[in-house]
């Protein structure tokens, strides 16, 4: 007898950017997710190294949480019909084209968590862990922003992006 898999209420994919993001298969999966989304400034993803610890978090709270498939290629028709049967679009929860107008210092800000509630508590001490957490490619951006919401960094932000610079440029 063949048995019936029912999905996990979510799924989640690692991506190549250090986050990995969280997705709902189910009516209650969607549920968590829409709190997910609004606790996590807006976004559906977390650093990876913070991914087995949220997935076993919610996993503890009764949902099945289980690494996503490697997608199938789908046309924009489909997307759109599985995002209608989901219910989208919900006034609730921001279109996709307003998901790419929030501000980019929103990715920023969940760096910034591995040290620190926020920029304005960010200690001197912290900057070289929050930044050579991000990728490499934001690293600058996000020392941007770091050092415009707190001058007194600006000179450690400096001398660790540099530091980094030359950690990578070593062989």
């Amino acid at each position: 007898m063949e048995s019936i898999q029912t999905p996990a209420d979510l799924t989640y994919r690692h991506g190549s950017d250090g986050v990995t993001t969280f997705m709902p298969n189910t009516p209650e999966g969607d549920k968590v997710w829409r709190e997910f989304f609004t606790q996590n400034h807006g976004t559906n993803y977390v650093l990876s190294i913070h991914a087995e610890d949220v997935a076993n978090q919610l996993r503890a709270a009764g949902y099945t949480v289980a690494e996503a498939p490697k997608p199938e290629a789908r046309t924009p028709q489909e997307d759109d019909a599985l995002l209608e049967a989901l219910g989208y679009p919900d006034p609730t929860v921001p279109a996709m084209a307003d998901c790419a107008e929030l501000p980019d210092h929103h990715w920023f800000d969940t760096f910034i968590t591995i040290a620190a509630d926020s920029v304005a508590v960010l200690r001197s001490i912290d900057v070289y862990r929050v930044l050579s957490e991000a990728p490499a490619t934001d690293r600058a951006a996000l020392g941007d922003y770091i050092a415009s919401g707190r001058k007194d960094l600006a000179d450690e932000v400096h001398n660790v992006l540099s530091e980094l610079a030359t950690e990578r440029a070593v062989p």
